[in-house]
C-alpha cells in the first residue's frame, strides 16, 4: 500500500490525541507515522523565527493551556 504520510493529519487534530499518537509510534516504532506527528507539531512549534510568527495561520490544532510544561512531559 502506498500512502502520503502528510494526509495523516491534514485537518485539525487535538493536542492531547496528536501527542498520544507521537508515543505510540515511538514506541512501536511506526517512521511514518511519528514524522507525520512531528509535522503537525512543528506547524504550531516551528524552528524558525519567521515560521513562528506564521503559525497562528499554520498550525493543526488549537492553543493549549500550559504549553511549554505540557510539551516537555512528552
Amino acid at each position: 500500500m502506498i500512502f502520503h504520510t502528510y494526509r495523516f493529519f491534514d485537518s485539525h487534530v487535538s493536542f492531547t490525541a496528536l501527542s498520544a499518537v507521537l508515543r505510540l509510534a515511538t514506541k512501536y516504532e511506526a517512521q511514518l507515522l511519528r514524522v507525520s506527528a512531528i509535522r503537525t507539531f512543528a506547524t504550531a512549534y516551528p524552528s524558525t523565527s519567521a515560521a513562528w510568527r506564521k503559525r497562528d495561520i499554520l498550525r493543526l490544532f488549537p492553543p493549549i493551556d500550559n504549553e511549554i510544561p505540557t510539551l516537555l512531559a512528552l
